[in-house]
């Protein structure tokens, strides 16, 4: 198995479980918006967005939403390019500049939520709180992670699979770049 293949894989399951984990905490969070006298009743009143918490509650998460949806989008893009073989390899700069967007939006979710965090425990969406930071902390360790694995491409980098490291040259061990030089034969 290549390094690059390996990493990435594990990197990015591990990435998509801890997405799943900030989006029920999340959805549980915004479930909290309701008093239970306001929880719907009837299959009629699922859909009455006349209550004055759904406007609040709609408007407050919705960059949460767009968050998720984003960083979820790109980590199924990776997974559809990793299963088709060289698919991260050859559009490897896309996919850290998505990894990297996607990176610092949770970042904000990290940081808004662990200002939240610090608000009285007596509330009842202290624990769907702990739950999103948690959430949240470890989806950018996975991205991190897999920016570093995608990044590093282990298979194509200079001097891998090139004769580039010769023994005789007297320096081993260090890919030693190869320009395009041609070489003039005079013919007498």
């Amino acid at each position: 198995m290549k390094i690059t293949k390996g990493l990435t894989w594990p990197f990015l399951l591990f990435t998509f479980a801890s997405l799943i984990v900030f989006m029920g905490a999340l959805a549980a969070l915004q479930h909290n918006c309701f008093t239970p006298a306001e929880q719907p009743t009837t299959t009629d009143a699922v859909f009455d967005f006349s209550s004055p918490n759904y406007g609040i509650c709609r408007r407050n998460f919705r960059f949460h939403w767009f968050s998720f949806a984003f960083v979820a989008a790109t980590l199924i893009g990776m997974m559809i390019a990793a299963a088709m073989g060289q698919g991260l390899h050859y559009s490897r700069p896309f996919w850290i500049g998505m990894l990297a967007v996607s990176t610092m939006l949770m970042m904000i979710m990290c940081e808004t939520f662990t200002g939240v965090l610090h608000l009285n425990s007596a509330f009842g969406w202290y624990s769907p709180v702990a739950a999103t930071l948690a959430g949240a902390v470890m989806t950018v360790t996975g991205l991190v992670l897999l920016m570093m694995a995608v990044g590093t491409d282990w298979e194509h980098r200079r001097g891998h699979h090139g004769n580039h490291d010769k023994p005789g040259s007297g320096v081993t061990g260090v890919a030693v770049p190869v320009q395009n030089v041609r070489v003039v034969e005079d013919r007498v």
